[in-house]
């Protein structure tokens, strides 16, 4: 799969997944896996660039800190593939959207 992930780039074509679900946040960004096909990426914090994104480490979660926009696990998110590293087997994901929270006040 991520060979697959890795030629639509190179072929410049962007894949973007309407549906994916947070996986576990960090203090370096939110992992998501795909639906479907049971991928797991990174969404690094430095992709995020609306707002400094501080970690909570008790909710598990990233918080805005001017924004006060927060991303959970479970939270379902719209992404799009931006690196692909078969070295490591890693997916970079960028986030367009987020699209639900169960969590938010």
């Amino acid at each position: 799969m991520l060979k697959f992930h890795e030629a639509q780039l190179d072929n410049g074509l962007r894949i973007i997944a309407e549906s994916s679900d947070t996986a576990r946040s960090t203090a370096f960004g939110f992992f998501v896996e795909l639906e479907k096909i049971f991928v797991e990426g990174l969404v690094h914090i430095r992709n995020l660039g609306d707002d400094y994104y501080q970690f909570d480490e008790q909710k598990h979660q990233l918080e805005g800190h001017h924004t006060k926009k927060k991303f959970h696990i479970g939270d379902r998110v719209k992404v799009r593939v931006a690196h692909v590293d078969l070295q490591k087997l890693f997916i970079d994901f960028t986030l367009l959207t987020k699209l639900e929270s169960f969590l938010d006040e």
